[in-house]
């Protein structure tokens, strides 16, 4: 038993997860209460993907042994992989308390302050890591992004250049020192460690978005909104909101002092149609780049489904904003003014038509039923029908609306 339990491990560590499994579903049914084949097939399942299967191995290795700090790191990094993060920190405090000096356990929870963007509290687990072990790759990577994020870029690289000297074969050292890169604004030279770490790792998905985004990075307009997503992404989600309605209520002010005071336009003018213009690319430049880099025949492959999906949308909804427009200009017709501005709206809600939300489902419920709407509209001025006019307002309601739950789910 032991011989199958070392080549299951020995597979596993080669990437070969599935042929691991087979060798331990053997071994468990000679010895169904083991709990290191149950923790073996919990981390097998974790590789795959099979996050609820990984789960239920984890627990029942804890039930059979339940003072084995192993087991409640593994279940700690289940749970991070589902997005659980609470639950993940109180497994991985129980490994700690289980055990002082398990590094990695220290180095997940580090992990997990970074996501919740507590940099100065990340910095110093990391560093409580890397006391046990020195050489925890994770650890480093997790200390060079928090040393990054807190503005010490020095230090952030001597960490992740450290971190490849352990390790120069290592894929996703690879791609963290490429997001530091290009958050640093050094596009091209970032796109030398995606390539590196896609040789290594053809699946690496994080190096995959950074590739992606790096290749977009070599046009001006998108390397000034690439700064503001680092920008905001940075801050807490107290000050993002803070942000948010200041710049809400500033445009409101500008526009209403506009109007009190029409001697000033040649000023307010071009001032509000230049925040009008920001706001909406920070919605939809990302999707429409994503829509350009599907030219590119390399570009294509890095695009997850998700964007693909998005840019079609959006790509589409421009489509029919830009024939509209033109047509009203040509024909003076009031419902192809409607359908232009219909489809140049519409591109908001398109853009995250098929992201993740915290709430299931409800960018797709949402974008679908404001577009449902807004045809809806489009055919009341079409036809003149007074009972579907009500259809118009709903539209400019909800649109307005949606920018506020959008916002909300994003920054939750």
């Amino acid at each position: 038993m032991q011989e199958q339990l070392q080549r299951a491990i020995v597979l596993l560590e080669q990437g070969r997860a599935k042929d691991a499994k087979k060798v331990l579903i053997d071994v468990l049914a000679q010895d169904p209460n083991n709990p290191d084949i149950l923790s073996l097939l919990a981390q097998v399942e974790l590789s795959l993907e099979n996050n609820e299967e990984a789960l239920k191995f984890i627990e029942k290795a804890i039930n059979l042994e339940p003072d084995n700090a192993i087991y409640f790191e593994i279940k700690g990094r289940i749970h991070l992989t589902m997005e659980n993060n609470a639950k993940a920190k109180s497994a991985l405090s129980k490994a700690i308390e289980l055990d002082p000096y398990n590094d990695n356990a220290f180095a997940y929870l580090a992990h997990i302050l970074v996501y919740e963007k507590k940099f100065q509290e990340a910095l110093e687990m990391a560093n409580e890591s890397l006391a046990i072990n020195a050489e925890n790759l994770f650890a480093l990577n997790v200390r060079s992004t928090a040393q990054l994020k807190l503005g010490h870029k020095e230090e952030s690289y001597k960490t992740i250049e450290g971190a490849l000297r352990e390790d120069p074969e290592n894929s996703y050292t690879h791609s963290n020192y490429g997001w530091g890169l290009l958050e640093k604004g050094e596009g091209k030279k970032s796109m030398e460690h995606f390539k590196e770490a896609l040789r290594l790792n053809p699946n690496n998905d994080h190096a995959k978005a950074g590739m992606a985004e790096a290749l977009k990075a070599n046009y001006w307009l998108y390397r000034q909104f690439l700064k503001y997503s680092f920008w905001m992404a940075k801050m807490a989600a107290k000050n993002q909101w803070i942000f948010i309605i200041a710049f809400y209520f500033g445009y409101k002010l500008i526009s209403s002092f506009a109007k009190a005071n029409p001697e000033w336009a040649f000023i307010t003018t071009p001032l509000l149609i230049l925040l009008a213009l920001v706001a909406f690319s920070t919605w939809i430049l990302n999707p429409l780049f994503n829509l350009f880099l599907r030219t590119n025949a390399y570009g294509r492959h890095l695009l997850d489904e998700e964007d693909t999906k998005n840019s079609n949308l959006v790509g589409a909804s421009l489509a029919i904003g830009v024939i509209g427009l033109i047509g009203y200009f040509a024909t003076k017709e009031q419902w192809l003014l409607y359908t232009g501005v219909y489809g140049v709206a519409m591109m908001i809600p398109f853009s995250r038509f098929f992201s993740r939300s915290k709430t299931k489902n409800l960018f797709k419920v949402y974008g679908g039923g404001l577009a449902i709407v807004g045809f809806l509209g489009i055919l009341s001025v079409l036809l003149n029908a007074q009972a579907l006019s009500i259809f118009v307002s709903v539209f400019i309601l909800g649109f307005i609306a949606y920018q506020w739950v959008a916002n909300y789910q994003v920054i939750e």
